[in-house]
């Protein structure tokens, strides 16, 4: 086949060559050497340029959907607002690339290398990117919806307003990633790394986040409403104000975490229009309404309570953990490892401590109602003025 007085074959040096406005759909160009050639306005659905050199090469807004790209050299191309969609981009490199605006729908992109690249506001709904490689990639705006991420490298990663909902990120490495106002509503993020994850604003609601690694994380004010944190390491997290309601924390990390009073915080249950009572929040209200004293010495410091209500916490450690003021309602924290926790005040009515080590655990004014201390270690504990399972107040 000839275009333009070129031979087009597998291999073709085509450097430099004039293919503006040429026909090269389903073609097959395998290792072809396309570097510096005029690509403008040709039409490449569907054609076969595996290992083909499109180093820096201008594509934008150009139709490659279903065409196959793999192991293909695309660095520093401009792909911006291509169309890509069930594209097989597979070990293709496409390091520094403009992929802005572009569509990836259903692309391929199995341990293909996209780091630097901008794939800012890029569509990548139901994308394959097993393995790949986006550390320090712009993915801020980029729809992610479905998005098989796993094993995939997004260190320092800017994943700003990135729409994950239901995206798959397990074992994704996400160390230092910017996932401010990120919704990873129902996101799978299994064994994933966020050590100095940046999650200001993010939406974890229902995701599965077992053993996750948040170290010294701020989840300050989080709603992680039904979350799956089985296994999950958050020692020394910030989690002040956070809703974990029927949170899963079994066997968890929490040594020396922040689950109880900040002072820096806003104070999130106030009852006027801006912060109105409702939904999960209300889970917080009967108790306030039997802690005025303590809810209002709370408000004058401007803190916030954590949610604990119903969760699972088999199990888990907080070690030196502060939870003063934190709604541990019906949760069930049998066997879990509590010692030398500061439970000041905190709502622990029919929780469930059965076995729970609560070593030096610091219970003042804790109300325990109704809650099952079968085999729990108290030595030590200071329970002074904590309302006890069957109601009396501990002198």
């Amino acid at each position: 086949m000839e275009v333009n007085g070129y031979r087009i074959r597998p291999g073709a040096n085509l450097s430099y060559a004039d293919l503006a406005g040429a026909d090269l759909r389903d073609v097959d160009l395998t290792g072809a050497d396309l570097t510096n050639a005029n690509l403008s306005d040709a039409k490449l659905e569907f054609a076969d340029l595996t290992g083909t050199d499109l180093s820096d090469q201008n594509l934008s807004g150009h139709n490659l959907s279903s065409t196959i790209l793999t192991n293909a050299k695309l660095t520093g191309a401009d792909l911006t607002k291509a169309s890509l969609n069930h594209t097989n981009l597979s070990n293709a490199d496409l390091s520094g690339a403009d992929l802005s605006s572009a569509s990836l729908q259903r692309a391929s992109l199995h341990s293909a290398s996209l780091s630097e690249a901008n794939l800012f506001g890029a569509f990548l709904f139901d994308a394959n990117l097993p393995n790949a490689n986006l550390s320090n990639a712009n993915l801020s705006n980029a729809n992610l919806r479905h998005a098989i991420l796993t094993e995939a490298n997004l260190t320092e990663a800017n994943l700003d307003k990135a729409d994950m909902n239901q995206a798959r990120l397990i074992n994704a490495n996400l160390t230092g990633a910017n996932l401010t106002g990120a919704n990873l509503y129902g996101a799978n993020l299994t064994g994933a790394n966020l050590t100095n994850a940046i999650l200001t604003n993010a939406i974890l609601e229902f995701a599965d986040l077992t053993r996750v690694d948040l170290h010294g994380a701020s989840l300050a004010g989080k709603n992680l409403t039904n979350a799956n944190l089985t296994g999950a390491n958050l020692d020394e997290a910030n989690l002040t104000g956070a809703n974990l309601t029927g949170a899963n924390l079994r066997n968890a990390e929490l040594r020396n975490a922040d689950l109880g009073q900040n002072v820096h915080a806003e104070y999130p249950y106030q009852r006027d229009e801006e912060y109105p009572i409702t939904g999960s929040d209300a889970i917080m209200d009967s108790f306030f309404d039997r802690q005025e004293e303590t809810r209002s010495e709370w408000l004058d410091l401007g803190g916030g309570a954590t949610s604990l209500h119903r969760a699972c916490l088999i199990g888990a450690n907080f070690t030196r953990a502060k939870l003063k003021f934190a709604d541990l309602t019906d949760a069930d924290l049998s066997n879990a490892e509590l010692e030398h926790v500061n439970l000041t005040d905190a709502n622990l009515s029919n929780a469930n401590l059965t076995g729970a080590n609560l070593t030096g655990a610091n219970l003042t004014g804790a109300n325990l109602t109704g809650a099952n201390l079968t085999g729990a270690n108290l030595t030590g504990a200071n329970l002074t003025g904590a309302k006890m399972p069957d109601g009396s107040i501990h002198g």
